[in-house]
């Protein structure tokens, strides 16, 4: 089978979306089919465009046996509501020029991965040129987590992006979800319930994994050895909540026992060192960037992953990747969220909830956590490893996908 997988967001660019669309391309092509990836030239989340990618409109290239296919787009460091829209419209009309004028092999269908709802755009222009059917993933809900969020506040950009949506699920063979709710959220808009299957987030167990070398060595090296070391690791943007986490640290500065990292960037990077400077906190770290190969040891290396968001209903729906990341290190998460992630890790024990937005209440689950002790908590990581291991590993996730796009499953 030959695949034509639109994600805005690719390797070697770094991040959920990234991630899973790495991973469902690169065990597709194990799984004996060709595919090609549509992506935009790396830029996020700093929004400057890689140097190598600088003045390229269209490079071909190759990432473990995916053919990869890099368009050019507007990218901006500032994330205003209008450079956004351009953003993602420039990849929408390159994405479908690509598609139409370079990618001439004869393809099976389209799978495009959102958000950003205009990828589903460009799917549908190449469905119809192409004459393929075309496969739409919802990870979010979009547009309504930008209202949410007051990025979208026009109600004329809201009712074009509701059509755009509507346009999406109505040409999809089918739609994939990853949660639940998400599907629910769907039905209640109409979408027929056979057109729907869920393929949740999950991680890449082989590579994601605790090491005692690892704790060992970055609590060393961070002068951390008797410290409970609470972890926020990937995007720093609006929907985090990040925050929060600044304000239960400064709570916290006099009990220099726990110390927090904040590894990742993203759009409120700056800001976030801004306010940590005018706390004065010296219980907080910000490490930076780090590529995933090296997640794995700052994982092992912390008592505690936080997985926040802010206190809206859009969230509610979301089982953030950085979750099963946690786990398949064996470490249990403090959730700052509600709905099916707060559902879940009170399901299987997977750490300790609090109130979004309450940093207050994160103090008291850090506590909560701690009191547990060391033993306690590599106990309930070693369950919560196996946990993901038996439900939502990477390679059981592409084998569902691979049987969607066959056809093979109803």
């Amino acid at each position: 089978m030959r695949i034509l997988y639109l994600s805005q967001y690719f390797p070697p660019e770094n991040g959920a979306t990234q991630v899973r669309s790495f991973e469902m391309a690169s065990r597709l092509v194990k799984q004996g089919h060709e595919v090609t990836v549509i992506a935009n030239v790396p830029n996020h989340p700093e929004g400057v465009i890689h140097p190598e990618f600088k003045n390229v409109w269209y490079k071909k290239d190759e990432l473990e046996g995916i053919d990869v296919r890099y368009v050019k787009v507007a990218a901006f460091r500032e994330k205003s509501f209008k450079k956004r829209i351009i953003f993602y419209l420039t990849y929408m009309f390159t994405a479908a020029l690509a598609g139409l004028l370079a990618c001439r092999k004869k393809y099976d269908c389209i799978y495009a991965t959102s958000p950003p709802l205009f990828v589903g755009g460009a799917a549908v222009i190449l469905k119809w040129a192409k004459k393929i059917p075309m496969y739409f993933e919802v990870r979010d809900p979009w547009p309504q987590a930008a209202v949410e969020l007051g990025l979208v506040q026009s109600g004329m950009a809201i009712k074009m992006a509701t059509l755009l949506e509507e346009a999406c699920y109505r040409n999809a063979e089918k739609i994939v979800v990853v949660t639940e709710t998400v599907r629910d959220m769907l039905l209640r808009r109409n979408v027929p319930p056979e057109k729907m299957i869920v393929i949740p987030n999950g991680a890449t167990v082989e590579s994601f994994y605790w090491t005692q070398e690892g704790r060992d060595e970055i609590r060393k090296k961070l002068g951390m050895e008797d410290s409970f070391i609470v972890l926020h690791a990937g995007n720093m943007g609006v929907a985090q909540d990040l925050h929060t986490i600044l304000n239960a640290a400064k709570l916290m500065e006099d009990e220099p026992r726990y110390q927090f990292l904040m590894v990742g960037t993203g759009p409120v990077e700056k800001e976030l060192r801004d306010r940590a400077k005018e706390l004065k906190l010296k219980n907080l770290h910000f490490l930076g960037y780090k590529p995933r190969p090296e997640m794995p040891p700052i994982f092992s290396a912390c008592d505690a992953a936080a997985v926040t968001s802010k206190a809206l209903d859009v969230f509610k729906s979301m089982k953030p990747v950085k979750m099963y990341d946690s786990w398949a290190c064996q470490v249990p998460v403090l959730l700052g969220m509600e709905g099916e992630s707060k559902d879940l890790v009170q399901a299987v024990n997977g750490g300790v909830c609090y109130t979004p937005e309450n940093p207050e209440d994160m103090v008291r689950a850090i506590r909560e956590m701690d009191a547990l002790g060391f033993e306690t908590r590599k106990a309930m990581g070693a369950k919560l490893r196996q946990y993901v291991i038996d439900n939502y590993s990477r390679a059981s996730q592409a084998r569902v996908l691979e049987q969607v796009l066959l056809g093979r499953l109803p």
